[in-house]
């Protein structure tokens, strides 16, 4: 099943994926694509202003997708299967090598990703993104306490989850121009994935030597210190990384300072389409 706007650069379409399909929209007609992972609580609406960013749209072909079990997505969570949704979503776009993006949680897919597909990976791009083994952990309070969210959402009280999270630091830091759209997403939000089975592990900071793919690893100056942190120790951790932190930036920093992330992205993508 396929659906599309009227506007011939951006399309929306639907993705057979494993147990459901996923939505995917594009924008642009560049040759080289970057396909865009939304994080956690969010969905594609998060990278808009990528998306009206008019110099990326002439140089890329930008791809956004609800991951399973956000958004609209017709696919159950499954952060475990979302390498697999990866190569669904290229083959159905006829996409040979790819920069992904990763904001936050989807950083683990795409880290994943990149580990296991070396030859279709064309750069990766890491947003606050998390990794675990990485001593000491995050202070009281910049931690995700998803245990606590996953006990109030199988409890029937998603509303306070949502309540809970919308005031975390990870949220409310930056220009705070990101708290309308944030939201209306996190009002979409079901909680799905907190009613399903916990994934494993995501990637350990010792397994990251294995990625060959030139990277960029990006924080707001206003993310949680543990995310910066974690930044730093990605950074030197991949074999081919380098750190950018974009000022006046917090955990959302795609969204709140736009116009410094896409001056970054855009000179990546380039570097590594040469």
């Amino acid at each position: 099943m396929r659906h599309s706007t009227t506007d011939e650069t951006h399309k929306a379409q639907w993705v057979d994926v494993e147990g459901g399909q996923i939505p995917l929209s594009t924008h642009g007609a560049g040759a080289s694509a970057i396909l865009f992972l939304h994080g956690w609580t969010l969905d594609h609406r998060i990278w808009q202003p990528q998306f009206d960013d008019q110099a990326l749209a002439q140089s890329f072909r930008l791809v956004a997708i609800d991951r399973r079990g956000f958004g609209a997505s017709k696919a159950p969570p499954d952060l475990d299967r979302e390498p697999e949704d990866i190569i669904a979503v290229l083959d159905h776009l006829d996409v040979d090598r790819v920069i992904l993006v990763g904001q936050s949680q989807a950083g683990r897919a795409a880290l994943r990703f990149a580990n296991q597909h070396p030859g279709r990976t064309a750069g990766l791009v890491l947003v606050g993104s998390p990794i675990g083994g990485l001593e000491p952990g995050p202070a009281p309070g910049e931690d995700v306490p998803l245990e606590h969210y996953r006990a109030l959402a199988t409890a029937d009280r998603l509303d306070e989850m949502k309540q809970l999270w919308a005031a975390h630091p990870m949220i409310q830091g930056g220009s705070g121009t990101t708290h309308a759209p944030m939201a209306a997403m996190l009002a979409n939000y079901t909680g799905q994935d907190l009613l399903a089975p916990a994934p494993q592990p995501g990637p350990d900071i010792g397994g990251l030597g294995a990625i060959t793919a030139p990277a960029l690893v990006i924080t707001g100056t206003h993310d949680t210190a543990w995310r910066r942190r974690v930044g730093d120790a990605i950074a030197v951790a991949l074999p081919h990384g380098t750190r950018a932190e974009i000022p006046e930036g917090g955990h959302l920093c795609n969204a709140d300072a736009p116009a410094a992330f896409n001056r970054l992205l855009s000179r990546f993508a380039e570097s590594v389409c040469v």
